[in-house]
């Protein structure tokens, strides 16, 4: 039944007869002018032109490898300042998607500056402000329990100095300026691609915890392959995503404020995620919605055409005003299993597994 309604999700979201869902009309994907959306099969592309781009195994989907794929152009980035349109790859089986491009070093070097949020502790936010965040919304809210912890973008380690009942935990980030903040915190986050098995020994870790980072990656299924590596035999994993299948991504599309290209490489869905982590040997426990507020009106706010570089001090604060005021409905289309943010609890395959507190 779940496969059966992301297939129709993605029939819905982006029909192939309808580019007018995107509020654009047809044109040619290397019109690099134009400010419409193509959507076409991949049947109709030339020979290797995804191929070579690595993105699918034998032009298949990503997450369940369904040959049902086709693309979407021009898609605005409305975060991370390239001013650029980019295609979105997207499975009509699963409804999960890909960015249809490989980042070079110098563009991830300009959407991951050394200045980016996650990499330094902001020392200026005052205790207060922080405090509203998190009744808002906190997406560190499960703890894990284990002995030795594993953070996957891990930030300069500010979730990390939090588990003061884990006795072993470690930070993996692609920034080395993520690395120089952990050290001034005394936490410990090493520099390298999770692509790389041998950064760490196999059977190192009894957790693996991944919040809002596993759609940043690259390369999801390789990640999971060293995952499954480091993991003990009886070893759990905790993913949190934007969930490609909720209401707000229905009505807005497009605009969506956590479609974020080029910053998520991919989107995925509560079918789709559970077939990828099938495939490379996971079992799903659990899925939970928790979305976060300020997606609805950030959402609303990309719809007038903004992005978050031409947001001010006063749309900030408002902003976050809003925020606050749609708790109750982003509660509410959690609860209906229609909030745009899911986490996966899953253990490697043949294991059992019992969760940590909800806190």
């Amino acid at each position: 039944m779940e496969s059966a309604d992301s297939a129709a999700h993605a029939l819905r979201f982006y029909p192939r007869d309808a580019c007018a869902c995107f509020e654009g009309k047809g044109v040619d994907c290397r019109e690099t002018t134009a400010p419409s959306i193509v959507i076409q099969p991949l049947q109709l592309l030339a020979d290797g032109d995804m191929r070579a781009k690595g993105r699918y195994d034998d032009d298949r989907c990503f997450a369940c490898l369904s040959p049902e794929i086709f693309r979407i152009c021009g898609i605005v980035d409305h975060h991370a300042g390239t001013r650029r349109r980019y295609t979105l790859w997207v499975c009509n089986a699963c409804g999960s998607a890909h960015l249809g491009e490989r980042l070079s070093s110098e563009q991830l070097e300009q959407i991951y500056p050394p200045t980016f949020y996650s990499y330094g502790v902001d020392r200026r936010r005052k205790r207060w402000v922080s405090a509203i965040e998190r009744f808002r919304y906190y997406r560190h809210r499960f703890r894990p329990q284990c002995t030795r912890l594993l953070e996957i973008g891990s930030g300069c380690g500010e979730f990390l100095r939090t588990l003061d009942h884990v006795p072993c935990v470690i930070g993996l980030e692609r920034a080395s300026a993520a690395s120089e903040a952990a050290r001034k915190l005394g936490i410990d986050v090493r520099v390298g691609d999770v692509v790389d098995q041998t950064l760490f020994e196999p059977r190192s870790f009894d957790f693996a915890y991944l919040s809002h980072s596993f759609e940043h990656l690259d390369e999801p299924g390789a990640a999971l392959e060293s995952i499954h590596r480091w993991l003990t035999d009886n070893g759990e994993l905790f993913i949190a995503v934007p969930n490609f299948a909720g209401l707000l991504p229905r009505l807005f599309r497009r605009h969506w404020y956590n479609l974020a290209l080029p910053l998520h490489v991919s989107q995925f869905t509560p079918t789709g995620i559970r077939r990828l982590l099938k495939r490379h040997g996971f079992q799903v426990t659990n899925v939970r919605w928790n979305s976060d507020p300020l997606s609805i009106p950030m959402t609303a706010y990309f719809a007038t055409g903004s992005m978050v570089t031409d947001m001010g001090r006063l749309v900030r604060v408002a902003m976050g005003i809003l925020a606050l005021l749609c708790i109750p409905l982003s509660r509410a289309l959690d609860m209906l299993r229609l909030g745009d943010c899911i986490e996966i609890h899953a253990h490697k395959a043949g294991q059992r597994a019992e969760h940590g507190p909800y806190r």
